[in-house]
């Protein structure tokens, strides 16, 4: 992919974000993985608080972080709202069906199967519920010791970054969700009605896709999501790329794709 940007594009454009641009040739048509800080700022008012940074631990976890005891999805807001550096794991964890879905906790047969969900949501079948607690939709048990999050611009030095989560309206959602489709065509994961730890934990690991969502009902109230408010998961190796999208002049574009419509 190459690009070419005016002065006047640029210069609005922080410091960081400038930076990386100009180090050196691209990484590929198959995606890079970005600078980390220069990623938060060029993300910076486009999503709500921080970007934030979602990290796989599978022996150790870093010393910097803190366990959290809350339900497993809720990891988002504290890094996004409140620049909490934390993670769950077996013990620090207040949802076991947000656990098993993140592959932490073996959990109980109801979970397990489903049943939990289809007897108590008169919508959901067995076998919808069954379906939901299967493949893509959990890791697989014990391979993690924990999973970590951090603001994309505080991860701290040394610890891996397996794939980036933010909150933000649909315009952005379309842009940020584009960070593989314009590397290869495939469109992002889409999802409605699974769990939000489920999107959050293992789709990205099974499919290694983006994932937009509106993230379900679990994952909506522990997230605090306003109802314009939506989720984007994009994996590390398309960081370059969607920094890439974003320095293009989002505005710029909206601005074209009017005119050209009327």
């Amino acid at each position: 992919m190459n690009l070419r940007f005016s002065g006047s594009a640029m210069s609005s454009y922080p410091h960081a974000v400038l930076e990386w641009l100009h180090s050196g040739p691209s990484r590929g048509q198959r995606g890079g993985m970005a600078d980390l800080v220069a990623l938060h700022d060029a993300m910076h008012g486009k999503v709500r608080g921080h970007p934030v940074g979602i990290s796989l631990f599978y022996d150790e976890i870093p010393a910097a972080y803190e366990g959290a005891k809350v339900d497993p999805c809720a990891i988002v807001r504290l890094a996004m709202d409140h620049e909490k550096i934390c993670y769950i794991d077996r013990v620090y964890q207040a949802c076991m069906t947000g656990a098993f879905a993140a592959g932490v906790h073996e959990a109980s047969f109801e979970i397990r199967t489903g049943q939990c969900m289809s007897k108590n949501r008169p919508a959901i079948t067995d076998l919808a519920a069954a379906r939901s607690k299967t493949g893509q939709y959990v890791l697989p048990q014990g391979m993690l010791r924990a999973i970590g999050a951090a603001p994309l611009n505080n991860v701290p030095q040394g610890v891996k970054v397996d794939w980036i989560c933010v909150v933000c309206n649909p315009r952005w959602a379309n842009w940020i969700g584009g960070a593989r489709s314009v590397l290869d065509g495939t469109s992002p994961h889409g999802s409605a009605g699974t769990s939000f730890c489920s999107d959050l934990f293992s789709v990205p690991w099974h499919t290694d896709n983006v994932v937009i969502t509106p993230g379900g009902i679990g994952g909506r109230v522990n997230n605090r999501l306003k109802p314009e408010e939506m989720f984007v998961i994009v994996p590390i190796k398309y960081s370059d790329s969607l920094l890439k999208i974003l320095a293009v002049g989002i505005d710029d574009i909206d601005a074209w794709v009017t005119r050209e419509a009327t």
